[in-house]
Protein backbone atom coordinates (compact mmCIF):
# COMPACT_ATOMS: atom_id res chain seq x y z
CA UNK A 1 0.00 0.00 0.00
CA UNK A 2 1.23 3.45 -1.01
CA UNK A 3 0.16 6.78 -1.20
CA UNK A 4 1.42 9.52 -3.37
CA UNK A 5 4.58 10.61 -0.66
CA UNK A 6 6.10 8.49 -3.55
CA UNK A 7 6.62 12.08 -5.46
CA UNK A 8 4.04 11.64 -7.96
CA UNK A 9 2.77 15.51 -6.67
CA UNK A 10 6.46 16.57 -6.68
CA UNK A 11 6.86 15.05 -10.30
CA UNK A 12 3.34 16.70 -11.30
CA UNK A 13 4.07 19.89 -10.34
CA UNK A 14 7.50 20.20 -12.53
CA UNK A 15 5.40 19.21 -15.94
CA UNK A 16 2.87 22.11 -14.58
CA UNK A 17 0.09 19.12 -14.39
CA UNK A 18 -2.35 19.44 -11.90
CA UNK A 19 -1.88 16.28 -9.54
CA UNK A 20 -5.24 13.98 -8.93
CA UNK A 21 -6.24 14.72 -5.52
CA UNK A 22 -4.84 12.16 -2.80
CA UNK A 23 -6.83 9.24 -2.17
CA UNK A 24 -6.84 8.17 1.55
CA UNK A 25 -3.47 6.57 1.99
CA UNK A 26 -4.13 2.64 3.59
CA UNK A 27 -6.65 2.18 0.67
CA UNK A 28 -4.51 3.09 -2.24
CA UNK A 29 -2.75 0.25 -4.47
CA UNK A 30 0.83 1.45 -6.37
CA UNK A 31 -0.62 0.07 -9.29
CA UNK A 32 -3.83 1.82 -9.41
CA UNK A 33 -2.49 5.13 -8.77
CA UNK A 34 0.13 4.58 -11.20
CA UNK A 35 -2.23 3.99 -13.74
CA UNK A 36 -4.18 6.67 -13.50
CA UNK A 37 -1.45 8.94 -13.59
CA UNK A 38 -0.43 7.26 -17.18
CA UNK A 39 -3.41 8.08 -18.43
CA UNK A 40 -4.09 11.29 -17.36
CA UNK A 41 -0.53 12.02 -19.68
CA UNK A 42 -2.04 9.90 -22.50
CA UNK A 43 -3.61 11.05 -25.45
CA UNK A 44 -6.82 9.72 -27.06
CA UNK A 45 -5.61 6.50 -29.04
CA UNK A 46 -2.43 6.18 -27.59
CA UNK A 47 -0.72 3.46 -25.91
CA UNK A 48 1.10 4.55 -22.36
CA UNK A 49 4.03 2.63 -21.27
CA UNK A 50 3.19 -0.19 -19.11
CA UNK A 51 2.55 0.04 -15.24
CA UNK A 52 6.36 -1.39 -14.52
CA UNK A 53 7.98 1.43 -16.83
CA UNK A 54 6.47 4.50 -14.25
CA UNK A 55 9.39 4.58 -12.24
CA UNK A 56 11.60 5.52 -15.21
CA UNK A 57 9.12 7.84 -16.25
CA UNK A 58 9.16 9.90 -12.53
CA UNK A 59 12.54 9.72 -11.80
CA UNK A 60 13.81 12.87 -12.71
CA UNK A 61 17.33 10.40 -14.05
CA UNK A 62 14.89 8.43 -15.61
CA UNK A 63 17.10 5.44 -14.85
CA UNK A 64 15.85 2.08 -16.12
CA UNK A 65 13.21 -0.07 -13.89
CA UNK A 66 15.26 -2.80 -13.85
CA UNK A 67 17.99 -0.56 -12.08
CA UNK A 68 15.48 0.90 -9.88
CA UNK A 69 13.47 -2.31 -8.86
CA UNK A 70 15.31 -3.22 -5.80
CA UNK A 71 16.00 -0.02 -3.96
CA UNK A 72 12.63 0.59 -4.56
CA UNK A 73 11.15 -2.36 -2.72
CA UNK A 74 13.54 -1.56 -0.05
CA UNK A 75 12.30 2.04 0.44
CA UNK A 76 8.85 0.49 0.52
CA UNK A 77 9.41 -1.69 3.54
CA UNK A 78 11.64 0.14 5.28
CA UNK A 79 11.54 4.09 5.04
CA UNK A 80 7.97 5.11 3.10
CA UNK A 81 7.12 6.66 6.38
CA UNK A 82 10.42 8.79 6.93
CA UNK A 83 11.23 10.21 3.31
CA UNK A 84 9.97 10.02 -0.30
CA UNK A 85 11.58 7.58 -2.99
CA UNK A 86 13.57 10.05 -4.86
CA UNK A 87 15.12 11.47 -1.35
CA UNK A 88 16.07 8.20 -0.86
CA UNK A 89 17.48 8.06 -4.03
CA UNK A 90 19.43 10.81 -3.58
CA UNK A 91 21.17 9.32 -0.35
CA UNK A 92 21.89 6.09 -2.30
CA UNK A 93 23.92 7.78 -4.43
CA UNK A 94 25.81 9.90 -1.86
CA UNK A 95 26.56 6.74 -0.28
CA UNK A 96 27.64 4.82 -3.82
CA UNK A 97 24.96 2.51 -3.49
CA UNK A 98 26.35 -0.67 -5.12
CA UNK A 99 22.58 -1.19 -6.06
CA UNK A 100 22.08 1.92 -8.28
CA UNK A 101 24.51 1.99 -11.23
CA UNK A 102 24.74 6.22 -11.72
CA UNK A 103 26.13 5.93 -15.36
CA UNK A 104 22.57 4.12 -16.64
CA UNK A 105 20.43 6.84 -17.61
CA UNK A 106 17.81 6.51 -20.34
CA UNK A 107 18.00 9.41 -22.54
CA UNK A 108 14.62 11.36 -23.24
CA UNK A 109 14.83 13.54 -26.36
CA UNK A 110 13.15 17.40 -26.50
CA UNK A 111 10.36 18.10 -29.41
CA UNK A 112 13.77 19.07 -31.45
CA UNK A 113 16.33 16.34 -31.23
CA UNK A 114 12.92 14.14 -31.90
CA UNK A 115 12.89 15.26 -35.15
CA UNK A 116 16.69 14.16 -36.17
CA UNK A 117 15.19 10.80 -36.07
CA UNK A 118 11.87 10.86 -38.18
CA UNK A 119 11.69 8.73 -41.60
CA UNK A 120 9.78 8.11 -44.23
CA UNK A 121 9.02 4.98 -45.83
CA UNK A 122 8.77 5.46 -49.53
CA UNK A 123 7.44 2.40 -51.86
CA UNK A 124 9.18 1.08 -54.53
CA UNK A 125 8.37 -0.86 -57.96
CA UNK A 126 7.51 -3.70 -55.55
CA UNK A 127 5.58 -2.03 -52.92
CA UNK A 128 8.38 -2.23 -50.65
CA UNK A 129 9.03 -0.22 -48.21
CA UNK A 130 12.39 1.63 -48.73
CA UNK A 131 13.92 3.86 -46.50
CA UNK A 132 17.25 5.90 -46.10
CA UNK A 133 18.74 4.21 -43.33
CA UNK A 134 22.17 1.87 -42.83
CA UNK A 135 21.58 -2.09 -42.86
CA UNK A 136 20.72 -3.24 -39.35
CA UNK A 137 18.21 -3.47 -36.76
CA UNK A 138 15.66 -0.72 -35.25
CA UNK A 139 13.34 0.31 -32.93
CA UNK A 140 10.46 2.49 -34.03
CA UNK A 141 7.46 4.18 -32.47
CA UNK A 142 4.65 5.96 -34.42
CA UNK A 143 3.97 9.08 -32.31
CA UNK A 144 0.99 10.63 -31.38
CA UNK A 145 1.59 13.10 -34.22
CA UNK A 146 1.02 10.23 -36.64
CA UNK A 147 4.64 10.68 -37.76
CA UNK A 148 7.46 7.40 -37.70
CA UNK A 149 10.44 7.68 -35.39
CA UNK A 150 13.45 5.22 -35.37
CA UNK A 151 16.82 4.79 -33.91
CA UNK A 152 19.08 2.15 -32.44
CA UNK A 153 17.98 0.56 -29.61
CA UNK A 154 21.62 1.54 -26.65
CA UNK A 155 20.70 -0.78 -23.79
CA UNK A 156 20.25 1.36 -20.55
CA UNK A 157 20.66 4.16 -22.73
CA UNK A 158 18.11 4.92 -25.34
CA UNK A 159 14.75 2.82 -25.35
CA UNK A 160 11.61 3.28 -26.80
CA UNK A 161 10.50 5.43 -24.52
CA UNK A 162 13.64 7.83 -25.62
CA UNK A 163 11.77 9.66 -28.35
CA UNK A 164 8.76 11.00 -26.67
CA UNK A 165 10.12 11.50 -23.66
CA UNK A 166 8.39 8.39 -22.02
CA UNK A 167 4.89 9.39 -22.59
CA UNK A 168 2.20 7.76 -24.82
CA UNK A 169 2.50 6.91 -28.89
CA UNK A 170 0.05 5.18 -31.66
CA UNK A 171 2.79 2.01 -31.59
CA UNK A 172 6.21 0.89 -31.09
CA UNK A 173 8.53 -1.82 -32.77
CA UNK A 174 10.93 -2.88 -34.44
CA UNK A 175 12.38 -3.66 -37.79
CA UNK A 176 14.98 -5.07 -40.03
CA UNK A 177 16.48 -2.76 -43.03
CA UNK A 178 18.66 -4.34 -45.62
CA UNK A 179 19.42 -2.87 -48.48
CA UNK A 180 17.67 0.33 -47.77
CA UNK A 181 14.31 -2.28 -47.54
CA UNK A 182 12.25 -3.15 -44.55
CA UNK A 183 12.58 -6.87 -44.55
CA UNK A 184 10.83 -7.73 -41.46
CA UNK A 185 8.96 -5.92 -38.46
CA UNK A 186 7.83 -6.79 -35.15
CA UNK A 187 5.55 -5.35 -32.32
CA UNK A 188 8.37 -5.95 -29.93
CA UNK A 189 8.75 -2.91 -27.32
CA UNK A 190 9.17 -4.12 -23.54
CA UNK A 191 8.46 -0.51 -22.54
CA UNK A 192 4.83 -0.12 -24.36
CA UNK A 193 3.68 -4.00 -25.04
CA UNK A 194 2.20 -2.94 -28.06
CA UNK A 195 -1.51 -4.90 -28.34
CA UNK A 196 -3.52 -5.82 -31.52
CA UNK A 197 -4.84 -1.88 -31.53
CA UNK A 198 -1.51 -0.42 -31.94
CA UNK A 199 -0.29 -3.15 -34.29
CA UNK A 200 -3.43 -2.07 -36.72
CA UNK A 201 -2.40 1.91 -36.17
CA UNK A 202 1.16 1.06 -37.76
CA UNK A 203 -0.25 -1.37 -40.41
CA UNK A 204 -2.51 1.26 -41.18
CA UNK A 205 0.08 3.92 -40.93
CA UNK A 206 2.50 1.61 -43.68
CA UNK A 207 -0.39 0.68 -45.72
CA UNK A 208 -1.54 4.93 -45.92
CA UNK A 209 2.58 5.17 -47.49
CA UNK A 210 1.60 3.20 -50.40
CA UNK A 211 3.19 -0.05 -49.36
CA UNK A 212 2.01 -3.67 -49.77
CA UNK A 213 2.02 -5.51 -46.98
CA UNK A 214 3.05 -8.67 -48.13
CA UNK A 215 5.88 -7.52 -48.68
CA UNK A 216 7.44 -7.62 -45.55
CA UNK A 217 6.73 -10.21 -41.96
CA UNK A 218 5.80 -8.83 -38.99
CA UNK A 219 5.47 -10.33 -35.96
CA UNK A 220 3.21 -9.94 -32.93
CA UNK A 221 4.37 -9.94 -29.63
CA UNK A 222 1.94 -11.54 -27.73
CA UNK A 223 4.10 -11.35 -24.34
CA UNK A 224 7.55 -10.58 -23.48
CA UNK A 225 9.08 -11.17 -20.24
CA UNK A 226 10.43 -8.77 -17.83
Amino acid sequence: MIDLECGLVDRFQTMNIEPPPPPPPKNVRLRACVKKVMQLLSKPGCKPMRDKAWIEFFDPKHRRPHELKELFSLWKETLQSKMSFWEFLVEQEEQNSKLLDPSIQIRYLTAQERAAYRIQLQPNEKGQATVALPDGNYMFVLGPDNQLYAGVEVRGQFHHSSFFAGKAVLTAGEFTVAGGIIEKGSSRSGHYRPEQREVDNFLKYVEGQGIDLKSFDFTIYEKIVG
